[in-house]
């Protein structure tokens, strides 16, 4: 909040000189930005991959900029790190993908917005927490259907957003235990395998490993089936 004061000076060819008059005018107080409005998220088991942020900013004529801050609860938030700087004002959303701690399957982020204006105000958001779940892959069913040539093996895909691949496995002992892969896959809507080359008069069993992209896996039993 300042004064300043204007005079206009007029010189004319011959050097002479005259003042005009007097006008002053004032500065407005910079009394800072409002603060943003966090939107609170949900985000559903194994949908980690990814958290988009959204929020509200009432208008401010001289912005700068959104810095967003993020730390996980154990840290503090003294640990903050500098997650992104958004210089758009109309621009209020922001997708993060959050990493987990070495074997680690919850994580609990929290995030703050700072609201930046030229003159050097900020203001800080609600801080919003974001907790995360990762859980191993579900058990899926399956059918084991002897073909005159082949065994027909079939499952259920699964519908778990972090997919990694599939591991068909096989015994003649109806333990898992020493059985061996046959059939690999990183397609999620592969559903069907032919076993080929087999032993007559012996009974397969077959079991289906399903790994998610963070290494946690399921087996399912598939059945079984004589040759």
């Amino acid at each position: 909040d300042s004064a300043y004061y204007y005079r206009v000076q007029v010189m004319d060819r011959a050097g002479n000189l005259s003042w005009s008059n007097t006008v002053s005018g004032r500065t407005g107080l910079d009394l800072g930005p409002d603060p943003a409005t966090l939107y609170p998220v949900e985000v559903a088991p194994d949908y980690y991959q990814s958290v988009r942020l959204q929020w509200s900013q009432p208008y401010i004529s001289d912005f700068q900029s959104y810095r967003v801050y993020s730390w996980k609860t154990d840290s503090g938030r003294s640990d903050s790190l500098l997650a992104a700087i958004i210089s758009r004002q109309d621009s209020m959303a922001l997708t993060l993908h959050p990493i987990f701690d070495v074997g680690a399957d919850t994580l609990n982020y929290w995030f703050i917005i700072h609201t930046n204006d030229i003159g050097g105000h900020h203001a800080a958001s609600n801080s919003l927490r974001v907790h995360l779940v990762d859980n191993p892959p579900g058990l899926v069913s399956g059918t084991v259907i002897a073909e005159s040539t082949f065994i027909s093996v079939s499952w259920n895909a699964t519908e778990i957003p972090d997919f990694g691949s599939y591991r068909l496995m096989r015994d003649t002992l109806s333990s898992p235990a020493q059985s061996v892969p046959v059939f690999m896959s990183t397609t999620q809507s592969v559903t069907n395998y032919h076993d080929y080359g087999l032993v007559r008069g012996h009974t397969y069993y077959y079991w289906l490993d399903i790994y998610d992209t963070r290494g946690h896996s399921s087996r399912s039993n598939l059945g079984s089936r004589q040759w």
